[in-house]
């Protein structure tokens, strides 16, 4: 949980990302969750109970075990009880997060029109509830950069305007009213991926960048990427859509590719 708040810390966050793991989210519940490894080994030994030990946990390829190795024990040499505070702090916070969701849910009821949203309401509101009406209207499908070009749009002084969504979407303001409409994107071709190199995929408005990495430790894991290992790959890389014919191989057997 101290590891997740600090990489949500690290990419950029508002509460909710401060709040850390849920202990329940629906019918998922953690019951380890405020339990340390060293209360979870000692228990072990204790029990005489042998366990199995995650490999990849052991490099530095991934950010949290960047972190785990790393960055926690300077901040545990400063406070021994690093862990444990920081899941009170992220329990309390969790409150704070659901009571301004609560407030948040009734202004946008407030603001709903049967055909959209006032926008005359949603600008009078303030900053810290209005940012989270707009990710209601979103769906919660948005980070911070889209929450704040619907935010510009929304309070702009220009009567009419409009911005892209995630999940094909489109906010579009007219008459004093913000509408969210579904568009319906243009099938994606087939793109070559050098490597290393850069393919733009014309329909989508995204560019792929590939690059050669000796070793995974050189491998910086910023967000929206993804390593591939090289010597598995027998011919060249395609970027296409999903056909109803595609099957992904696992540890587990062949699945079709959803």
């Amino acid at each position: 949980n101290a590891e997740t708040v600090l990489m949500n810390l690290i990419r950029g966050t508002g509460l909710k990302g401060l709040c850390g793991i849920p202990v329940q989210r629906g019918n998922i519940i953690r019951p380890m969750l405020s339990v340390t490894r060293e209360d979870v080994l000692a228990y072990l030994h204790a029990t005489g109970t042998s366990w199995r030990e995650d490999s990849s946990n052991a490099g530095d390829a991934y950010r949290r075990n960047r972190i785990r190795h790393h960055v926690m024990p300077l901040l545990k040499a400063e406070n021994p009880s690093l862990a444990r505070t920081m899941l009170y702090e992220s329990q309390r916070l969790r409150a704070e997060d659901a009571y301004l969701d609560a407030e948040a849910r009734k202004a946008n009821e407030a603001a709903r029109r049967a055909d959209g949203w006032d926008c005359a309401a949603l600008a009078s509101l303030p900053e810290a509830i209005q940012r989270r009406v707009l990710l209601q209207i979103m769906q919660e499908s948005g980070d911070a950069h889209h929450v704040e070009k619907l935010r510009a749009l929304v309070c702009g002084k220009s009567p009419t305007g409009q911005t892209v969504l995630p999940r094909n979407r489109l906010a579009r303001k007219a008459y004093g009213l913000l509408r969210i409409l579904t568009e319906t994107p243009p099938p994606l071709g087939e793109y070559l991926l050098p490597i290393p190199g850069t393919a733009k995929l014309t329909e989508s408005g995204l560019t792929v960048h590939t690059n050669l990495y000796e070793k995974m430790e050189d491998f910086s894991g910023f967000p929206d990427t993804i390593l591939l290992n090289y010597d598995m790959i027998s011919d060249t890389i395609l970027v296409r859509a999903r056909r109803t014919s595609d099957i992904i191989t696992l540890s587990g057997g062949r699945r079709s590719l959803k």
